[in-house]
């Protein structure tokens, strides 16, 4: 059994997705050894099981890719394809259907796409991943056999190196009164929900770790809300052990919410932070209120007062508590799941 993992141009995609494909990869590679590679354009570092493809895209990026690795024969001796972008499934679903190509493809799912043609191409494939429960729940009501479709929840690295940063702001701050969010601006997060709360609780401080500020240019942001520029995502674990609280919220008009394992929740968990997230239901998969997180209502009265209370009364729980309630969520458990699954289906 070989298995490859696809992926166009992995410089183009968004940091937490492209963390998430590094890590996961990674995580595979040293699970698999030779019967797993990861073939990307551009990529982001060489070792033995990293195949990059070097060469200036043009808007066609989907199809060049997919042209040089058949022309290559990368993925003639290779049992299953694992991807995760719509574009290549869709053309790879279709040449399979027609014999070009003879290999499984398995398609790693992160929402329900609103296109119809995509949507077909991922019930078309033979088997798939989806990040949350919720979502493995809403594919099965499209009519996607249970039997084939694997829950594997984002993760963390459980041998992260801590790479020390040193900042004024960060130093200046009290660990004790203090939030912090990390992360990118976009729609689906509900970064204004945050906004919003942070203004309420003048006597909080809220840290936004790589949020551009102009990108909130409509919102009111009071004294207390500090923003740190863009920060390189190895410095990310040395900021959170030194807080003691985070936060992340989501935007449910947006379908990736609705479905989404976010990647700073494990992030947050495996620092052992003691967190405030939303109350729905994927979230809920991973966090059971007051035991490794507080589950709160998109109510901005009532959660400015459940995080007053909490850290006016300086309810912080064990880290190590909570560094254990989110170990089965690490890559290489990650990594585990999905390859047995793999064997045992092959």
């Amino acid at each position: 059994m070989r298995v490859v993992y696809l992926f166009p141009n992995i410089n183009q995609i968004k940091s937490a997705n492209r963390i998430q494909t590094q890590k996961f990869s990674k995580a595979m590679a040293d699970k698999l050894g030779r019967d797993f590679v990861f073939i990307s354009a551009n990529g982001y570092e060489n070792n033995s099981w990293h195949i990059q493809i070097k060469y200036h895209f043009n808007k066609a990026q989907t199809i060049q890719f997919i042209f040089y690795i058949i022309k290559r024969r990368l993925i003639v001796d290779s049992d299953t394809l694992y991807i995760r972008d719509y574009k290549l499934l869709k053309i790879m679903v279709f040449l399979k259907k027609i014999g070009f190509i003879s290999n499984n493809i398995i398609f790693e799912v992160h929402e329900i796409p609103q296109k119809q043609a995509i949507l077909k191409s991922i019930l078309q494939s033979k088997r798939l991943v989806a990040i949350s429960q919720t979502l493995k729940n809403k594919l099965i009501k499209l009519g996607y056999q249970e039997k084939s479709i694997l829950v594997a929840h984002d993760g963390f690295d459980t041998n992260e190196q801590i790479f020390k940063i040193e900042n004024s702001l960060i130093d200046s701050l009290n660990p004790n009164n203090t939030i912090v969010y990390t992360g990118s601006y976009s729609n689906w997060k509900n970064i204004e929900f945050i906004i919003e709360i942070a203004n309420n609780l003048g006597n909080i401080n809220f840290l936004f770790i790589g949020l551009d500020k102009s990108k909130l240019f409509h919102c009111n942001i009071s004294s207390n809300i500090y923003f740190l520029d863009y920060v390189e995502h190895k410095y990310i674990y040395s900021i959170l052990n030194r807080f003691n609280y985070a936060i992340l919220s989501l935007n449910m008009n947006y379908e990736i919410s609705n479905y989404t394992s976010p990647l700073k929740l494990f992030e947050y968990l495996s620092s052992g932070l003691t967190i405030f997230v939303p109350n729905v239901e994927n979230i809920q998969e991973i966090i059971q209120d007051e035991y490794n997180g507080y589950l709160y209502e998109f109510d901005i009265e009532k959660t400015s007062k459940l995080i007053s209370k909490i850290i006016d009364e300086k309810k912080i729980f064990k880290k190590e508590l909570i560094k254990e309630s989110v170990k089965k969520y690490s890559w290489t458990k990650r990594a585990d799941l999905v390859s047995k699954w793999i064997i045992e289906n092959d």
